[in-house]
């Protein structure tokens, strides 16, 4: 089974820099356009399946990809990103001074048990997301399905399909929105086939 896992294209919080957790944004005019090229850099896909977060977000960008492929999109709560609560709409200088004691945990080496203020922590949206994952693989045995979630789920699940401990998350070099990565599942065996590619958007200004 092929998973293509696709972060949602940009909104005017990513531009900013701040936190958006569940909220509800929109993509802005940049983050429509890469939708628009993640699209075509997809259309030769053979995709048997279509999952979203529930986010306006997420979900904008699989309509997106989605016109080339005329599936029935499905949303999963499973696959929206890591609940932030207090923090949402924060940037992360503010988030830093405001949650301190928060910050100081989520540095410490063990970012999976830093629970967010009035949110949920890392670990436990990577075991949410996780278990839509190993669902939507059982169901598409030996296909291909486009899985649009967020920065933290897919992170979360890549450490999770390779055996890596959170704690070691920050390896991984920063995951830009309209990302395309790929997990190959072949028996027993994982493979992360791509990763952070984002050649379909460059363009020329």
């Amino acid at each position: 089974m092929r998973l293509i896992l696709v972060r949602h294209c940009q909104t005017d919080r990513n531009q900013q820099r701040k936190l958006q957790g569940h909220s509800p944004i929109e993509l802005n005019a940049a983050g429509r356009r890469d939708a628009e090229a993640l699209a075509l850099a997809l259309r030769e896909e053979k995709v048997e399946a279509i999952y979203s977060s529930p986010l306006q977000r997420s979900l904008e960008t699989a309509q997106a990809i989605n016109h080339f492929h005329q599936l029935a999109i499905e949303s999963e709560d499973g696959l929206k990103e890591l609940d932030i609560g207090d923090l949402d709409g924060l940037t992360i200088e503010e988030m830093r001074s405001q949650y301190s004691s928060f910050w100081q945990k989520w540095t410490s080496g063990e970012p999976g048990l830093a629970k967010c203020p009035n949110g949920e922590s890392l670990a436990e949206a990577q075991q949410r997301a996780w278990d839509t994952i190993q669902e939507i693989t059982r169901r598409h045995r030996q296909q291909t399905a486009i899985v649009v979630t967020h920065y933290f789920v897919i992170v979360s699940v890549i450490c999770k399909a390779l055996g890596i401990d959170l704690s070691h998350m920050g390896r991984f070099r920063a995951l830009n929105t309209g990302a395309i990565n790929i997990l190959d599942f072949r028996d027993e065996r994982i493979t992360l086939t791509l990763f952070n590619d984002t050649c379909h958007l460059l363009r020329e200004t």
